[in-house]
């Protein structure tokens, strides 16, 4: 799976330098995340990078890499499974691989 992050949520992260992939054969496995605010609260916005297909993970903050990995997988996991999608997901059996990067060719 791969999560490609702003170059200022990879910063906060600190998961080491950002790398540009191409996109994932699966586009299900493929994501983007940007973080913004509401009042004092953080939050993410996750969007498929193929289909721009889209989800809110809320009150993010103060995490460490592998949490947020998880909770952004269990989100996206959840999401798929409710439109019908999380089949695809499970039985490609690479979601645990958590490949997080950023990609500034595209802007996130």
């Amino acid at each position: 799976m791969i999560l490609r992050l702003t170059q200022n949520l990879n910063a906060r992260l600190k998961v080491g330098p950002p790398a540009v992939l191409p996109l994932d054969e699966d586009p299900l496995l493929d994501w983007s995340a940007r973080p913004f605010t509401v009042g004092t609260a953080g939050h993410l916005l996750l969007s498929n990078t193929k289909s721009l297909y889209c989800t809110v993970l809320d009150r993010v903050g103060g995490e460490d890499a592998t949490r947020f990995g998880e909770r952004v997988l269990d989100v996206i996991r959840a999401v798929l499974e409710e439109s019908g999608c999380g089949r695809p997901l499970a039985a490609s059996g690479r979601c645990g691989s958590r490949s997080v990067s950023t990609d500034p060719s595209r802007g996130r």
